[in-house]
C-alpha cells in the first residue's frame, strides 16, 4: 500500500484547481500476486492536534476530497475481503493537508478573464470588461438588414449589433399611360434605384399575365399587348429585390375603342346631311367632325346606340370631308374619314308659258348645280330632259295634249345628286281652233265661223285693223262664229281665233278676210218718159259710187256716179215704148261689186 498523492499538500480554499477539488489519495496494492481479486474497503480518519482520531463520515473511497476540511493530518484504514488475508486491516501512512486562504498576487486580468494568482493559480479580482467602439456601420437595403460592427479597443473582440430591419421596398410611383391603342397600352413609372426588377401583371382572360419591362434612366416602361378594344384592364406592379417583394400597386387602364365603320349618308338636303355609322358597343359615344371654313367643326353624340348625326350649316352642292371617332372616357379611337355632299339648292323662280301642245318653263340660274333634269309625267311614265350646264334655264316640252294637266318636276343636279323639288302641275291650253273660215264678207262686215270646242269656256276673236288687233270675246263655247265690223271692202284683214279655258289660251288659228261690196238692190224706175227713164236703187254706204250701164245699140253704155248717196240716175236718148236692159254695180276704188240687172221700159 502506497499513498500516491498528495503526500503533503497545501489547499487554498480560494485557490484554482483546474480539475477536481484536490484530494488525498492512496493506491491499495495486494500483498500477493495471487490476491488480485481481493476487495478493499476504505475508511478515512482525521487526527486533530491533540492526537484524537475522528471518522470522516461518508469518506469511503480511495480518495478523500480536501473540500470543507480544515488544516490537519489524515489517514485511511483499508480492510481486505475475498482474499487469503481477508479481514486484515491496514492503516495508511498519515498524510498532512494544509487548508488555508491564499492572498492572491501576480497575474494580469483581461477583458473577459480575471487575473490568475501566481501562487495558487486561482483567478481573482474582476475582468477588465470590453471597451467596444463602432468600427463599421452597414446601412440596410432592400435585400439585407443594416447593422454596426463593434470592436474592443483592448482585445479586438468584435460583434455585430444595432441591427436595422431590411429597408422596405417602396410602392411604384408616378405611373403614367404613355400611349393607348385599341389593342395595346404603353405604361411607364418612376424607376426605384436599388431594386432588382419589377413584377408587371395584367389581368387578361381570367388570369394574371406577366408583362416584360425595360428601364431607361429614371423611367421604366412596359407594353401591354394582346388586348381588346374599348375594355378596362386591371394592372398591378410591384418592385422586388432579392427575396423581398413590395406591395403591388393596382390600377386600371382602358384601351381605345375600335374605329368607327361604315360611314354613310342617310339623307341630304342643300343645307344639311344626316350620316350614320356602325354601332360600337364598347364606346360611350362618338365625336363627329366636318371640315368647313378651314377648320374642323365638332359635334358630340352621347351613347353608343346613337349612331347618326345631322351636320348642318352647309352650303348647297358642296362636298365636305368628315371624320368620326368613338370615345370611351377620355380615350378616342382613330378617326374614320369620309366625304359628304349636299344637294344642289332647290330650283327657284320657275315661270311657265303654255300652249295647247306644249309648255315652256324658265327658272333662275342655280350656281350650285351642274345642270338640270326636267321631268314630266305623261302616258303613264316619267319622261325626262337633261340640260347640261347651270346656265341653261329654259326647257320646252312639246307633243302634249290640250286641256290636260301634267305633273312636272325641275331638279338641279350636281354629279349624281339631285336637289329637292316641288311638284308643279301644268295644264295645257285648249286645243287650236279648227275649221276657221269666212262665212261672209260684204261691205263693212264679215262673218267668220269655226268648229265649236265643247271643252272651252269661250273664244277670243281678233282681227287686225287700224294698226292693231281688235279683240272680241265670246263667252259661250257653243257660239262658234263672230261678226267683224268696220271693214273696208276689198282690203284684206288678218283674223285669228283661239279658245280659252280659265286663264289658259289655245294657239291661234289664222285666216284672212276681204269684204266685197254687196250687189245693188231695189232697182226701180221712178220715172219713164218717151226718150228717157229715171232709175233708183238702194244706197250702199261702203261704196265710192255706182256704175250704171244700159244696153242699147248693141252695146253697154256706162255711166258712173260718184258718192255712195248718189243712187238715182236718168238715162236719156232712148226710144219711146222700148224695153232696155239695165245693170248697176257699186264700186270701191278699182273694185266693183257684181252687177244687178233689171229691165226698164220707156213711155210710148
Amino acid at each position: 500500500m502506497q499513498i500516491i498523492k498528495p503526500i503533503d499538500t497545501v489547499y487554498y480554499t480560494n485557490g484554482y484547481y483546474p480539475g477536481d477539488i484536490p484530494s488525498l489519495q492512496i493506491n491499495a496494492e495486494p500483498w500477493y500476486s495471487n490476491e488480485v481479486d481481493a476487495k478493499v474497503a476504505y475508511q478515512w480518519f482525521a487526527i486533530d492536534e491533540n492526537g484524537y482520531e475522528t471518522v470522516i463520515e461518508g469518506a469511503t473511497d480511495r480518495k478523500l476530497s480536501l473540500e470543507n476540511l480544515t488544516t490537519g493530518r489524515y489517514y485511511c484504514r483499508l480492510t481486505y475481503s475475498n482474499a487469503a488475508t481477508a479481514g486484515v486491516s491496514m492503516k495508511s501512512d498519515v498524510v498532512t493537508a494544509t487548508i488555508t486562504e491564499c492572498e492572491h498576487s501576480g497575474g494580469e486580468a483581461t477583458c473577459t478573464k480575471k487575473a490568475k494568482c501566481e501562487i495558487c493559480g486561482a483567478e481573482y479580482g474582476e475582468p477588465l470588461g470590453h471597451d467596444y467602439v463602432v468600427i463599421k456601420v452597414v446601412e440596410p437595403d432592400y435585400r439585407n438588414e443594416g447593422y454596426s460592427v463593434f470592436e474592443c479597443t483592448r482585445c479586438k473582440d468584435s460583434y455585430i449589433g444595432n441591427r436595422v430591419p431590411v429597408k422596405p421596398i417602396p410602392d411604384v410611383e408616378e405611373i403614367a399611360v404613355e400611349k393607348t391603342t385599341y389593342n395595346e397600352v404603353d405604361i411607364s413609372w418612376k424607376n426605384i434605384s436599388g431594386v432588382d426588377g419589377y413584377y408587371v401583371e395584367c389581368y387578361v382572360g381570367n388570369q394574371w399575365k406577366q408583362i416584360g419591362f425595360s428601364t431607361d434612366g429614371d423611367r421604366v416602361a412596359a407594353k401591354l399587348s394582346g388586348l381588346s378594344a374599348g375594355l378596362k384592364y386591371k394592372v398591378r406592379i410591384a418592385a422586388y429585390a432579392g427575396r423581398f417583394t413590395a406591395k403591388f400597386r393596382c390600377f386600371y387602364v382602358d384601351t381605345v375603342p375600335s374605329p368607327v365603320w361604315n360611314i354613310n349618308t342617310v339623307k341630304a338636303t342643300d343645307e344639311t346631311v344626316r350620316i350614320s355609322w356602325s354601332r360600337n358597343a364598347r364606346a360611350d359615344g362618338y365625336k363627329v367632325e366636318w371640315y368647313i371654313n378651314n377648320q374642323w367643326s365638332v359635334k358630340t353624340v352621347t351613347g353608343n346606340n346613337n349612331i347618326s348625326a345631322v351636320i348642318d350649316g352647309l352650303c348647297a352642292g358642296t362636298r365636305y370631308k368628315v371624320r368620326v371617332s368613338a370615345y370611351k372616357g377620355d380615350l378616342y379611337s382613330p378617326y374614320t374619314y369620309g366625304y359628304i355632299d349636299t344637294l344642289p339648292s332647290k330650283v327657284t323662280g320657275i315661270t311657265k308659258t303654255v300652249t295647247s301642245s306644249s309648255f315652256t318653263l324658265k327658272w333662275d340660274k342655280n350656281e350650285s348645280a351642274d345642270g338640270y333634269n326636267a321631268q314630266y309625267y305623261a302616258e303613264g311614265k316619267w319622261n325626262e330632259k337633261t340640260l347640261t350646264g347651270n346656265n341653261k334655264t329654259t326647257v320646252t316640252i312639246g307633243s302634249l295634249k290640250g286641256y290636260k294637266t301634267y305633273k312636272v318636276r325641275i331638279k338641279a343636279y350636281k354629279g349624281e345628286l339631285e336637289s329637292a323639288f316641288d311638284d308643279i302641275y301644268i295644264t295645257t291650253a285648249p286645243t287650236k281652233v279648227s275649221g276657221l273660215k269666212v262665212k261672209s264678207a260684204v261691205d263693212s262686215k264679215a262673218v267668220v265661223i269655226w268648229n265649236a270646242d265643247a271643252n272651252a269656256d269661250g273664244y277670243n276673236v281678233e282681227y287686225y285693223i287700224g294698226g292693231k288687233w281688235v279683240k272680241k270675246t265670246i263667252t259661250d263655247n257653243k257660239t262658234a262664229k263672230a261678226v267683224l265690223g268696220g271693214l273696208t271692202p276689198y282690203i284684206t284683214y288678218k283674223v285669228r281665233v283661239r279658245a280659252y279655258k280659265d286663264n289658259l289660251y289655245g294657239d291661234y288659228s289664222y285666216t284672212t278676210v276681204t269684204a266685197v261690196l254687196s250687189p245693188v238692190t231695189n232697182i226701180k224706175v221712178v220715172s219713164a218718159k218717151r226718150n228717157s227713164i229715171t232709175v233708183k236703187w238702194g244706197k250702199n254706204a261702203s261704196a265710192d259710187g255706182y256704175k250704171v250701164e244700159i244696153y242699147k245699140g248693141g252695146k253697154w253704155v256706162k255711166k258712173t256716179l260718184k258718192g255712195s248717196t248718189n243712187a238715182t240716175v236718168t238715162i236719156g236718148g232712148l226710144r219711146a215704148g222700148s224695153v232696155y236692159k239695165v245693170r248697176i254695180a257699186s264700186y270701191k276704188g278699182a273694185n266693183t261689186s257684181t252687177y244687178t240687172y233689171a229691165n226698164v221700159k220707156t213711155a210710148k
